[in-house]
């Protein structure tokens, strides 16, 4: 996985979402642009970019959150970074 820079400048340009962002999930999945330059490398240059700046996911969900933007959940958020829904512990059941 690949370290979360969020800076594009000088060390102050911190370009993240803080996690109570209202720009988490909050963007337009229509406005996602081709991957003509195929970032993630599956040789399908038509299909939409799925990768944020640092080459994480673009479509990462927030559980919890308002998904306010334009299309089906996932929706992207705001901005240059998809803050990514790290340390989510989902319920273990043993039978």
């Amino acid at each position: 996985m690949n370290e979360r820079t969020c800076s594009i400048g000088t060390l102050d340009d911190d370009l993240c979402l803080p996690r109570t962002s209202p720009a988490i999930d909050a963007g337009d999945n229509t406005a996602i642009p081709a991957d003509s330059p195929d970032l993630d490398g599956d040789g399908d240059g038509s299909e939409i970019i799925h990768l944020d700046m640092d080459l994480l996911t673009r479509f990462g969900d927030m559980p919890g959150g308002p998904d306010s933007g334009v299309g089906p959940p996932p929706i992207v958020d705001f901005g240059a970074y998809e803050v990514q829904p790290e340390n989510i512990f989902l319920p273990v059941i043993l039978r």
